[in-house]
């Protein structure tokens, strides 16, 4: 599940498709969302943002790496 939140026109606005990143500009966008993405909803973010977001085994070892 993909929820974007972008500004438009002064007001918040929530759009849960990730085609909407044909029209949302970069720097309207104040906050993506990612709950269990399918993998074309991440794949859309990680163009639209332009990098790559960690899978679980990464974000994993960082957690048991800060802890030392």
């Amino acid at each position: 599940m993909i929820e974007i939140f972008y500004k438009k026109d002064g007001q918040m606005m929530v759009s849960q498709s990730e085609a909407d990143f044909a029209w949302i500009s970069y720097d309207d966008v104040v906050w993506i969302d990612l709950y269990v993405p399918s993998g074309e909803e991440k794949r859309s973010v990680e163009q639209f943002l332009c990098t790559t977001i960690q899978n679980r085994a990464q974000a994993e070892e960082i957690e048991i790496s800060s802890r030392f």
